[in-house]
């Protein structure tokens, strides 16, 4: 049986740090990468609902994840070697100001 050629990932920006945690990418080859760790699953889409990986690698309810940490877990199946990661600030998902005073 012949090894699975690793899909190599150009760019990488991390999503929701927030249970789940996901990320989406490109790959070299222009296909949308998307990945979730939700429920201690981590799971890989590449191309439109094409499930390449998924394993259970934390507890039932563990939803947050480094992206080291998820590069690591999926490096059988994705090259991360050069791979541009965009990392969004905190303050770009929550971009108000502050919650209203109350009375």
């Amino acid at each position: 049986m012949s090894e699975r050629k690793r899909i190599a990932v150009a760019f990488l920006e991390e999503g929701y740090t927030a249970c789940p945690t996901q990320w989406e990418g490109i790959a070299d080859d222009g296909k949308e990468v998307y990945v979730r760790y939700r429920c201690g699953r981590l799971r890989v889409e590449c191309g439109l609902n094409n499930w390449i990986y998924s394993e259970m690698v934390g507890e039932k309810y563990d939803g947050h994840m480094k992206t080291e940490v998820m590069q690591r877990h999926t490096a059988s199946i994705i090259d991360w070697s050069n791979t541009v990661v965009a990392r969004r600030e905190m303050e770009e998902w929550y971009p108000f100001e502050g919650l209203p005073e109350s009375e």
